[in-house]
């Protein structure tokens, strides 16, 4: 199992490393996992297969912290198919996510599913969103829907514990630094769930930066917003806080310049190194690392990764990534041609008035391995040394 994986997905050797620590032996590693002859599915960020929906044809116990255990009858709602096993989320309660043999797993047709109580043949993401919030429905619940994106494809929607909101909450509101957004209050009574931030007059950095003030801003103001963003994303590093959409438009700024990290709505507070969200959730691929747009998988490293774009946002004056395609083509790339093409090794160009030092951070933040990119610490390090080179009256 472990050789297999450490193989195949070799990029996300911070996660194996976590499952199996440097000394401790794999129970299962000894065995030929790798199906010979065979090749492995299609390249991230290529389209999935039609049918994501198996059942478990016998009972399997896990044998090591990769794998699921499962019995039969089972159903399981696959993430990824790999070789001779099969990456999945577990449907019946508990839900969980693991590794199972493809031998003790079956695809089903789309016909049995509307025998099935969690499924739902004609419903929108948002009407999900209702139903699972119903007072009839407990935390926990969840259904299968047709995929509204991707045709032939299903989605899983799940419903958030109300405990885990209110813990959620309690995080962010600890939270105290001043290049982070105040959290006041939140009024979590009833749906929807509202909260009260601190004003910052001048709005996102993204809109200011393409509005007519933002535009006529010079390059030290430009690399003090980089710095202060930095600075308050190395706190939340601190904290083990990922945030999960760091961009522009989610950095407020105030009267004075000061910029501050906003939109806790996608953070989480990691118990290890790693975090993955249920499959249902939307992320901003254009923004967002290889390996979280992929398989779901962030970390400190995905954050860093983020902060690149963020960079190019900043030295374009609030321009989409993207937008001209790797050839300097008109049209922008969509989600789809972006993880494909930064898949296959295309990195933003550095912005006409972004400092070549700058650009070597950004492209050391796109590094395809996650362990090879900066902590956020040194990031802040180094572009307040070159705020200090470049413009050494105004740090």
């Amino acid at each position: 199992m472990e050789p297999f994986l450490r193989k195949r997905l070799a990029f996300l050797s911070f996660f194996w490393n976590k499952i199996w620590p440097a000394g401790v032996a794999d129970p299962v590693s000894d065995r030929e996992l790798e199906p010979r002859g065979a090749e492995f599915p299609a390249e991230p960020g290529s389209p999935p297969a039609p049918a994501r929906l198996f059942r478990a044809l016998s009972d399997f116990r896990a044998r090591c912290a990769g794998e699921l255990s499962v019995s039969r009858g089972d159903w399981l709602f696959a993430l990824q198919e790999d070789g001779e096993y099969l990456f999945a989320r577990r449907l019946s309660s508990p839900l969980c996510t693991g590794l199972v043999p493809i031998t003790c797993v079956a695809k089903t047709s789309p016909e049995p599913l509307s025998d099935q109580p969690w499924y739902f043949g004609d419903i929108s993401r948002t009407q999900a969103q209702q139903l699972l919030l119903s007072a009839a429905n407990a935390p926990g619940a969840f259904l299968v829907r047709p995929s509204e994106s991707r045709r032939g494809d299903y989605s899983l929607s799940a419903d958030m514990k109300l405990d885990d909101l209110a813990q959620e909450i309690r995080t962010l509101k600890s939270l105290r630094h001043e290049r982070l957004i105040r959290l006041h209050a939140v009024c979590s009574t009833g749906e929807p769930v509202y909260i009260v931030t601190e004003l910052m007059r001048k709005g996102s950095l993204q809109a200011y930066l393409g509005g007519p003030e933002g535009r006529t801003l010079s390059l030290p103001l430009l690399l003090s917003f980089a710095c202060q963003v930095a600075e308050g994303m190395g706190y939340l590093e601190g904290r083990r806080i990922v945030h999960r959409d760091l961009a522009a438009r989610n950095v407020l700024v105030g009267d004075n310049l000061a910029c501050k990290v906003a939109d806790f709505g996608l953070a989480r507070l990691l118990k290890d190194d790693v975090y993955s969200p249920s499959s249902s959730s939307k992320i901003p691929v254009k923004w967002t690392a290889p390996e979280a747009a992929n398989y779901c998988i962030f970390s400190q490293k995905s954050n860093v990764w983020s902060f690149g774009v963020f960079l190019y946002e900043v030295f374009t004056y609030g321009q989409c990534p993207y937008e001209g395609g790797p050839h300097g083509r008109e049209r922008g790339m969509s989600n789809h041609e972006t993880l494909q093409q930064v898949m296959q090794g295309y990195r933003l160009p550095r912005p006409p008035t972004c400092p070549a030092e700058v650009y070597v951070l950004m492209l050391e933040c796109w590094k395809g391995s996650p362990e090879e990119r900066p902590a956020f610490s040194v990031l802040q390090e180094k572009l307040g040394d070159i705020s200090r080179c470049f413009y050494p009256t105004c740090t």
